[in-house]
């Protein structure tokens, strides 16, 4: 049997951040705290001269999206597993969407590292890029603080040693 992958589809941005990720953050910490999360996490910005409010997802470049959509997708994952009779094959939500990798010539590629099956049954690893990969990062000239510029450097590195 083929083994498979899944990676959700443009988590950040699916994340319903004024509804089912403020409940998890207040179930968890102090409502003080989740008021203050939530004046962090919201985005508003100007179009043709008028203000808006981002209302779904969560900011890519904030330092806490990574947190909230993780503990979203953690507990969907978990609500869909609780429920089921029979534990799930698959699950669904409205806003979750998922991509599906299948193993194909004993090879399957999971996040940014491509796996296989070696002759003797172990595993070998590589790094691993999707096709859609277009190799583009902060613009040296760009208006971000220098060190997310590092950062970028930084964790390429990083990743390359350690996959």
């Amino acid at each position: 049997m083929p083994q498979t992958s899944f990676d959700v589809t443009s988590l950040f941005t699916r994340v319903l951040l004024h509804d089912d990720a403020i409940q998890i953050l207040s179930r968890n910490l102090q409502n003080r705290i989740t008021h203050l999360i939530r004046s962090v996490l919201t985005t508003y910005f100007v179009y043709d001269g008028t203000f808006y409010e981002q209302i779904d997802g969560v900011a890519i470049g904030s330092p806490l999206a990574p947190v909230v959509a993780n503990l979203y997708i953690e507990t969907f994952e978990q609500q869909a597993i609780d429920m089921a009779l029979k534990k799930p094959s698959h699950c669904t939500h409205p806003n979750i969407s998922f991509t599906v990798e299948l193993e194909k010539d004993n090879k399957l590629p999971f996040l940014d590292v491509l796996v296989w099956k070696k002759a003797d049954g172990s595993l070998g690893h590589s790094m691993y890029r999707k096709p859609t990969h277009m190799d583009l990062y902060l613009h040296v000239e760009s208006e971000h603080h220098p060190a997310q510029k590092r950062a970028v450097l930084s964790t390429l590195v990083n990743q390359a040693g350690t996959i």
